[in-house]
């Protein structure tokens, strides 16, 4: 077998994940402004059933005002929180483990939602 640990345990930092198959973010649309929907949880789970040992959510807004909130999963406000308590008890459950990949669009949110605040850093005098 070429890769002969892959499906064997790894602990990374006292984080014991079942295998070394990592799922990447990945863009799903799958959010309902911003919040965590039964299909992304869905959608997850199955890829936990499918093999793999850690799950990288999309990319989750972590600035209101910039955050494209039709598009992306939303982790600004507490008002999330209970959603992503729901994924992570899923993913768990079904043998996996969960990590969320933060995201401020910077320039790229007003692209993906005109509404959004463009936040982008100052000019610097040199």
């Amino acid at each position: 077998m070429k890769y002969p640990h892959l499906f064997e345990p790894i602990k990374l930092n006292g984080l014991e994940l079942k295998n070394r198959i990592v799922f990447p973010a990945m863009g799903t649309g799958f959010t309902d402004m911003g919040h965590v929907t039964k299909v992304l949880i869905d959608y997850h789970v199955a890829r936990v059933k499918g093999g793999c040992g850690l799950n990288i959510t999309e990319a989750c807004s972590v600035h209101g005002p910039s955050a494209p909130r039709d598009l992306l999963l939303q982790i600004w406000d507490d008002e999330f929180i209970p959603g992503f308590k729901e994924l992570t008890k899923a993913i768990h459950c079904a043998g996996g483990k969960a990590c969320l990949q933060l995201w401020q669009g910077g320039p790229s949110a007003g692209l993906a939602d005109p509404n959004s605040l463009c936040v982008i850093p100052s000019d610097i005098n040199a």
